[in-house]
């Protein structure tokens, strides 16, 4: 195991501009994930927000929840944009 770690050092070290390449392309990757985000529909949006009740999930988007409407009647949410609005209505304890 530390020759293993002593042969990655000396490889990253003797071709560094190889290295840095690569880890470029690994970051991309890692990015291009990111933007395949996952959606939520309502009832899994009200359990990440810890309510049960709809008029209070209502509430919340007239407040600034983010959502997508596809028809009628297929309302999704954004991951990361629930997680944005329970960290934006944060209150800080004494």
């Amino acid at each position: 195991m530390i020759g293993d770690l002593n042969n990655m050092r000396t490889l990253i070290l003797s071709d560094e501009k190889t290295f840095f390449k690569l880890l470029e392309k690994f970051y991309q990757q890692l990015k291009s994930k990111d933007e395949m985000e996952e959606f939520y529909t309502e009832k899994e949006a009200m359990q990440l927000l810890g309510i049960s009740s709809k008029s209070t999930l209502f509430q919340y988007r007239s407040n600034g929840l983010a959502y997508y409407q596809i028809g009628k009647r297929v309302i999704l949410y954004k991951k990361s944009e629930v997680i944005d609005f329970i960290e934006k209505h944060k209150v800080s304890g004494f």
